[in-house]
Order: structure tokens, then C-alpha cells, then sequence
């Protein structure tokens, strides 16, 4: 029984009841039993109703929430903009981080079900920010900061990506991605377009971080964090150095202070080569062991290749070029057709191309003569003379990473991976908006994505005079931006019908079920069905389905494969498999729930369309399993 004084007890086994001496602890002693990482916010929250000397001490300790805070949301409380008079009511900036959580959650929920009734389609076709930007309505969480309000936004979308197993949550985690994107790049545009209108150099570390960023929604991390990186490997190139060379000027008690942007290096040519040898030493010790993936976007984020230790040519040299400016060298990035170096000023008093010596980080080469760099471009076939050796603007390498990654793009167009193809043409028009092209190809496939069609086509309007020799494919453009918004405007959703097994039993196969296609060996998940191949003609024709002994007439299958890509499969061409691993294709949340090791579990949407397919998926299942 509880006191009724509200203090604590403990009840012993031999009826004696005593009291317990924890609440007469000090307040000091509580608080710092309260902040410790084991006892969580509900726990606090709970003793805080036992006593009221409990709940004297969780109403007035600042510092026990702001404990409370840092633990349940460390990277958030990293990146809070601290105020300069006035600090953190750190309880209410809990409650209002919590009450974040669990409104996004709500909103996410209203997604998915404007997703299943169809309702999204021309919401995101004339808007994409009225599908996706909660910030918009001011009715959301009006009662947290409008400051902070963005930034608990984003935390809590991707709390959910992370949170708990990734094979579950599937629906939800997909529209926390989208939404995420869509924010991220919200807050990032106002960033790049002051970075690119910098009227001094342009920092190039902050512009791989606003790349990556750009990228890589569900990462936070800073240019803060990207810098201490570099000055930690700048400093394990320090000890090298110190071993081999410890009368070098750099650790003169008189050396000079490096600043941030070096205009000039600072040490006499062969101290600049014993640092540069002692940076080839600790670089080719870390990166690029094993190298094999070249074309992964991955290896364009800078996050991410110092976190891997493996990149492509211009993001080693970015690598290289960031340690040696920390260590008071100067090295400038040369654009090579199809490769990409740095060169150094190692002979200031010969003339022209002679006075560089250069480096190619992706080789492991430290030390080249031109002509050595002459000699292994003709080795590799690689266009190179005297006149590709001028070093480059920091802007032009920028540009350089973003027409990599809209080169993957393109090289994945057949698959679904035509958002990333979106984003990287979107992002190279940001940083570069002179290349009327790639602003244009943005254009067209937002278009053919129908997302925000009514932002496409006043950007199209107001390109029309400026580019009178382009006039053609700007009009095309617009007359199929209008098109289709004309399209939405009529556009009513309709219920479709389910599809019952029992009215089409010659379908064998069912959505959820993953399966391995018989001729192209590919894996994948089934999410919609048709009793006959429903494609057009022209389709038919050019796939050579009559050529299959069963032709046209049996059943088809909408598949995710697993190289992310949407395709039209014939049954006999498909089997089921023991595949363990979840199909990684970005849209698999919007037909599925969860994965249950061999199956997948629909959610509302294709249960309401396909009522009796999950009953089928699981007895294929078991009956893999049992063989």
C-alpha cells in the first residue's frame, strides 16, 4: 500500500516497514542519479509522481532535462543553435521534441493514406511541398519554436528511418524518406545559393559537405565535423613526419600559424616535398585498400569516403589537397578527361609545365614527372596533352563531383533510380545554373516523375527569352508540363476493385512473394498481378513475349527488383526463391509493411487490392521451407 504522505517505503518480508533513506538524499546527489544514461525520461517522469520531494527535484533541474535531452537526441543537441543571454528551458525543450515525435508520426500516417486513396497524385503533381513540407501548415506544433521547429522536424523524420529493425515500419520509414529529401533539400537550397554567390574563394570543403548533404538525408553531420576529420588525419601526417624529419620548419617554436585559406605555401620546396611524401605515407597506409566499386555515388560524398577510407580520383584529391593546406602546402587540383590530379610548385625557377611535380592519389602516386603523367595516361588510353595541366577553380571541381553523380544517374535510368538521377540534375543546376542543359534535363524529369508540374512550368516561361536558341525543346517542354497538368485538373481517383483469387485461379504466384527470375537471374518482390499480360502491343512486341511458350496469355507480375529497377514479369519466366535478404528497392514501403524473412507482409493498400494474397505467400513460404 502506498503512505499516505506520498513518501517512499519498502515493504521487508517480516512486516516491518521502513523508510527509505534514497529521498532524503541530497538534491545534488538525486539530481546526479537522475542524469544517469540507465535512467530514462519516462523512468524520471515516473518517480517524479512517488513523492513530492521527487517531483520537486524533476520540476526545478534544468540540468537533469538537458541531460535527459542530450541522451535521447545527441546529434540534435549537437547541432542547436545555443542563445547568446537567455539558456534552454531544457523540460520544454524536451516536451517540445517529444510532442515533434509523435505529431510527424500522425502526419506520416495521413501520408501514407493520401498514397492508398490516390489523393496524392495531384497534390505532389502541382505542389510537391503541399505532400511533403509539414512545416507549411502553421497549425503544426504551434506550440514549438519556430526556430527550432525545422530542425525537430528533420530529427524526427529521421528518428524513424533509424529507429528499430529496418525490415519493419516499411510504409512509414518509406514517407519519413521522402519527406526527409524533400525538407532537406528545403533548408539546403538557401545554403548553396549563398555559398555559390561568395564573393571571396569558395571554401571547397563546405561544398563536398553541402554535396553530400544533399545526398545523404539521414545523416547529420556538419562542416565542423568534416574539417576535424581532416585536421586528425593532418595530425597523424605530423608524426610521420616528425619521425623522418624532425628539424622541419613546421615544428619550429617561430613557425608561422597556418591560417584557414592559404594563398601560398609556407615552406621552401623540399620541406613542401617531405611533407608531401609524409602525406603519400599516411595515404596510401588508409585509403583505397581493396578498391573495387568505381561507379558508387558513394564515393563522391566526403563523409562517407573518409568514414570508408575509398573514393574516386577527385575525391581522394580533395582528401589530399585538405591534409596538405593544414600542414601549410599548397597543392592545386588539375580536371583530366576521364581523371583527375594535383600538381605542386616544386620548381619555381624552371618554366611552364616543368616547374610542377605532380600527384595522383588514385594511383598511389606522389612523386610525378609531366612526363610520367604522360606515360600512364597513355597506358590507360587517356586523352592527355600539355594544355589539359592548368589547375582549376574550386567552383569547376564542385561542378565536377555533381556531373559525376548525374552521370550514375544516367547510368541507372532504366531503373527506378531516377530520383537520385532527379537530384543530382537538380543540385548541378543549383551550383551551376549557366548549364542550361542539365537544367533543362532536371526539367524533364520532374516532369516525367509529375512532380511539382506548376513550378516547372514558370521556370520554363522565364527561360523561354533568355534562350531563344533552345526555344524548341523549352516549348516542347512546357507543352507536356501542360498537358499534364490539365490531366490532374480532371483527375478523379477510383477505388479499384480487389482481385480476388477465387475469380482469377489460374494466378499462382502472389504479392509479397519473393521471387528469381528464371532467364535474367535477378531477385525480387511481387506487388501487383495481372490473370493476362496487360502491356501495350508495341511492349509485347519489342520483348519478344509471343516467343515464350505461354506468350501473352498468363499471368504478369508488377516486380521490385532488387537493382532497384520496376519490371513486367511472366510467370513462367519466374520462381520463388529462398532470398533471406530484404529486396533493397526504395519503394517497397509503399506496398509492404514488413519482411518476414522469406515473404513480405502487405500493407493497407495492397491488402485492400489483393485481399487473399498473403495467406498464398505465407504457404509458399513454408512450403520452401519445409523442402
Amino acid at each position: 500500500m502506498e503512505p499516505a504522505d506520498g513518501s517512499c517505503e519498502c515493504v521487508h518480508d517480516h512486516d516491518e516497514i521502513l523508510i527509505s533513506p534514497f529521498e532524503n538524499l541530497p538534491t545534488e546527489i538525486l539530481e546526479r542519479i537522475f542524469c544517469m544514461k540507465s535512467v530514462t525520461a519516462k523512468d524520471v517522469v515516473n518517480l517524479s509522481l512517488t513523492c513530492q520531494r521527487f517531483h520537486s527535484v524533476v520540476a526545478n533541474s534544468n540540468q537533469l532535462w538537458r541531460q535527459k535531452f542530450r541522451q535521447r537526441w545527441g546529434e540534435t543537441y549537437c547541432h542547436l543553435p545555443w542563445p547568446k543571454i537567455d539558456p534552454y528551458n531544457w523540460r520544454d525543450l524536451f516536451v517540445q521534441r517529444f510532442l515533434t515525435k509523435k505529431s510527424t508520426a500522425t502526419k506520416l500516417e495521413q501520408l501514407a493514406s493520401l498514397t492508398q486513396s490516390g489523393d496524392d497524385i495531384p497534390l505532389k503533381a502541382r505542389r510537391e511541398g503541399r505532400f511533403y513540407d509539414f512545416l507549411e501548415d502553421e497549425h503544426f506544433l504551434p506550440h514549438v519554436s519556430s526556430e527550432l521547429k525545422p530542425m525537430f522536424v528533420l530529427s524526427a523524420l529521421s528518428e524513424v528511418i533509424k529507429k528499430g529493425d529496418c525490415r519493419n515500419n516499411l510504409t512509414q520509414r518509406y514517407h519519413a524518406e521522402n519527406s526527409l529529401m524533400y525538407l532537406r533539400h528545403l533548408s539546403l537550397r538557401p545554403e548553396i545559393d549563398r555559398f555559390i554567390r561568395q564573393t571571396l574563394d569558395k571554401d571547397i570543403e563546405e561544398g563536398a559537405v553541402l554535396i553530400a548533404q544533399w545526398f545523404q538525408p539521414c545523416f547529420e553531420f556538419s562542416v565542423n565535423d568534416i574539417k576535424s576529420q581532416f585536421d586528425q588525419l593532418a595530425e597523424k601526417v605530423r608524426q610521420v613526419l616528425y619521425i623522418d624529419h624532425p628539424e622541419h620548419s613546421v615544428f619550429a617554436g617561430s613557425a608561422p600559424v597556418i591560417p584557414e585559406k592559404l594563398e601560398a605555401s609556407l615552406w621552401i620546396p623540399s620541406e613542401c616535398k617531405q611533407i608531401v611524401m609524409a602525406i603519400g605515407s599516411v595515404f596510401n597506409t588508409l585509403f583505397n585498400q581493396n578498391f573495387q566499386h568505381y561507379f558508387e555515388a558513394e564515393n563522391s560524398f566526403i563523409n562517407l569516403v573518409l568514414e570508408r577510407r575509398q573514393g574516386i580520383p577527385i575525391t581522394l584529391c580533395l582528401v589530399v589537397q585538405s591534409i596538405a593546406r593544414r600542414l601549410g602546402v599548397i597543392l592545386e587540383p588539375v580536371s583530366f578527361p576521364c581523371h583527375f590530379i594535383l600538381r605542386w610548385l616544386e620548381y619555381p625557377r624552371k618554366i611552364g609545365i616543368d616547374q610542377y611535380t605532380f600527384i595522383d592519389p588514385f594511383n598511389k602516386e606522389f612523386s610525378l614527372t609531366f612526363q610520367n603523367v604522360l606515360n600512364l595516361a597513355s597506358s590507360r588510353h587517356l586523352p592527355i596533352n600539355r594544355n589539359h595541366c592548368d589547375a582549376c577553380s574550386k567552383q569547376e571541381v564542385l561542378v565536377r563531383i555533381v556531373r559525376n553523380l548525374v552521370n550514375i544517374g544516367k547510368r541507372s535510368i532504366s531503373s527506378s533510380n531516377m530520383m537520385f538521377f532527379r537530384h543530382a540534375a537538380e543540385l548541378h543546376s543549383l551550383i551551376c545554373p549557366e548549364a542550361i542543359d542539365v537544367l533543362l534535363l532536371s526539367m524533364q524529369l520532374t516532369i516525367h516523375l509529375q512532380l511539382n508540374l506548376q513550378a516547372v512550368r514558370d521556370d520554363l516561361q522565364k527561360l523561354q527569352p533568355a534562350h531563344p536558341d533552345m526555344l524548341e525543346g523549352i516549348l516542347d517542354l512546357e507543352y507536356r508540363t501542360v498537358a499534364q497538368l490539365r490531366k490532374f485538373d480532371a483527375y478523379k481517383p477510383e477505388r479499384k476493385q480487389p482481385k480476388r483469387r477465387s475469380k482469377y485461379p489460374e494466378v499462382k504466384f502472389a504479392t509479397g512473394m519473393v521471387m528469381k527470375h528464371l532467364r535474367y537471374h535477378y531477385e525480387c518482390v511481387i506487388y501487383g498481378w495481372d490473370n493476362r499480360c496487360k502491356a501495350k502491343a508495341s511492349w509485347i512486341l519489342q520483348m519478344g513475349v509471343n516467343n515464350l511458350p505461354r506468350g501473352s496469355q498468363q499471368p504478369f507480375y508488377n516486380v521490385l527488383v532488387m537493382d532497384g529497377s520496376n519490371r513486367y514479369a511472366a510467370e513462367e519466366n519466374l520462381v520463388p526463391t529462398r532470398c533471406t535478404e530484404p529486396i533493397t528497392h526504395p519503394e517497397v514501403g509503399m506496398y509492404f509493411e514488413s519482411f518476414n524473412e522469406y515473404y513480405y507482409t502487405a500493407n493497407r493498400m495492397t491488402e485492400e487490392l489483393y485481399p487473399d494474397d498473403t495467406e498464398v505467400a505465407k504457404s509458399f513460404a513454408v512450403e520452401l521451407l519445409t523442402n
